[in-house]
């Protein structure tokens, strides 16, 4: 009895998917689709069956595809097609030589091998930070410093800062005056000057 009320309510929800997508196209909304099935009992259901709502739940019209694409599909959607719009692959021309190690990059982008060794030295001085300092809160700016670099100025400088030590020499590429805010000294004028000039 329950198969024969599964089946005939299957048939009944197809018909009325098909008739819904023909009215309102291929998305629909779905609180059109909703059925109240708390009415629909099984009288003479057998003592281990479940009920037909926990069966069916609300898994009857998810918006998922009937059917997997098609290899050429695919590929006619990332490629085109030759008779109607065709996208070939198309040779760079913005390619470059790096300035500082020589290997070939895109004009526009970073030098993804510069950019390798930028990633490790900075992995590297976050490791060293976390053994120094521990978690605590950044309350103070840290200041990496490689090996000798310390004893360049006094020590009445480095009070009150949190200083890191790097046990190795400064890499030739990665200059000192990329960790301060500003190389400029701050301006003592009080001459007001106009933002916007024509």
């Amino acid at each position: 009895m329950a198969k024969i009320i599964l089946r005939s309510l299957d048939i009944a929800l197809y018909r009325v998917e098909e008739t819904l997508g023909y009215l309102f196209g291929t998305r629909f909304p779905p609180a059109l689709c909703t059925l109240e099935l708390n009415s629909i009992e099984n009288k003479s259901s057998a003592p281990n069956s479940k009920p037909l709502t926990d069966i069916l739940k609300d898994g009857l019209l998810w918006a998922v595809p009937k059917s997997r694409r098609s290899l050429e599909k695919r590929m006619k959607r990332k490629y085109g097609s030759p008779e109607y719009n065709w996208k070939p692959f198309v040779p760079k021309t913005n390619i470059v030589p790096c300035i500082t190690c020589g290997l070939d990059r895109e004009a526009d982008k970073l030098c993804q091998h510069c950019y390798n060794k930028v990633k490790l030295e900075t992995k590297e001085m976050q490791e060293v930070i976390v053994n120094t300092l521990g978690l605590e809160p950044v309350e103070k700016d840290v200041v990496v410093l490689y090996e000798g670099e310390k004893d360049k100025k006094p020590a009445e400088f480095w009070k009150g800062q949190r200083i890191v030590e790097l046990p190795k020499p400064r890499p030739a590429w990665f200059h000192s005056n990329l960790m301060q805010p500003t190389t400029q000294e701050p301006s003592q004028s009080t001459e007001v000057k106009p933002t916007e000039l024509a």
